[in-house]
């Protein structure tokens, strides 16, 4: 298979809010036969993307990966007193991050590689029709009764003991501490907890009325489900990506075993030496008409 050169260019730009936003556009040579966004993990940075974004520009498409705000490249002065819950991550960064590519590539529709956090935004959005297809990687609700004993128990007593412990001393959610990647405001941090205690997760949150957009996404879901993700079980899975119920949906399961490694986990997918192992399928799939 010919793989393009790739061109990657630094993007500054506002969330619906106004908020400054920082992503990187992954370009091939020539006119981009797909226009691909990545919507990332809680916490995780644009850059934890970045090989298999290279890749799939390699492959034609337009890629273009953006970090939340107070996450990565998208800073905040002062996290202690930030005030900004993890919906917005949602309803004004992905937006806005789907407003900057309908600007670029007008009238073109686009295709959605999402980790984790990134498939929820996806159904939160009020933009979400703007995408003919997605990819879910671990894709998720994170109520902590979702998971396995004893990571159930581990996660429950991490959100909701230990981390407001730290957020006392820290003034905010340090992530060396929580395991839960970067560092985060209290703000954004609480929000996700409180859903995380609720048995169907923010559709039980009064506060996310967004939930109602789910059922807009009538594209086509590839939803994939890692074996050895303590996070990513057939339940917690299911129980988010049953909720676009107007999409067609298929399911994949992968096990390190299939693939012949040991460790995948809730963030394998996107090293750089799965390459031939996981991507180059999952491409073909999200580059088909």
């Amino acid at each position: 298979m010919d793989e393009k050169t790739v061109t990657i260019s630094d993007i500054s730009f506002q969330a619906t809010d106004g908020f400054p936003l920082n992503g990187k556009l992954y370009l091939p040579d020539g006119a981009p036969a797909d226009i691909i966004m990545i919507g990332g993990a809680v916490a995780v940075p644009q850059k934890v993307y970045r090989h298999i974004a290279t890749y799939l520009a390699s492959r034609g498409a337009a890629v273009f990966t953006y970090d939340y705000r107070g996450i990565g490249a998208s800073p905040v002065e002062d996290l202690k007193t930030f005030d900004a819950p993890m919906q917005y991550w949602a309803n004004r960064d992905f937006a806005a991050s789907i407003d900057w590519m309908n600007g670029q590539f007008p009238d073109r529709k686009m295709k959605l590689l999402c980790h984790s956090f990134g498939g929820q935004a996806l159904g939160l959005s009020d933009r979400n029709n703007h995408f003919s297809k997605a990819v879910m990687v671990a894709v998720l609700a994170g109520y902590w009764g979702n998971f396995d004993w004893p990571e159930s128990w581990r996660i429950y007593f991490s959100m909701q003991v230990l981390s407001p412990a730290m957020a006392r001393i820290y003034g905010y959610m340090p992530g060396k501490y929580s395991g839960f990647g970067e560092d985060m405001a209290w703000s954004t941090f609480s929000s996700w907890a409180e859903w995380c205690k609720k048995p169907d997760y923010f559709f039980d949150a009064v506060s996310v009325p967004e939930t109602r957009h789910f059922a807009n996404f009538s594209g086509d879901i590839l939803s994939i489900r890692l074996t050895d993700d303590k996070w990513g079980t057939s339940k917690a899975i299911d129980r988010l990506v049953d909720r676009f119920s107007n999409a067609n949906i298929t399911k994949q399961v992968i096990s390190p075993d299939s693939i012949g490694v040991k460790k995948i986990g809730h963030l394998g997918f996107f090293r750089p030496d799965h390459k031939d192992r996981l991507w180059a399928e999952t491409a073909d799939w999200l580059l088909s008409d």
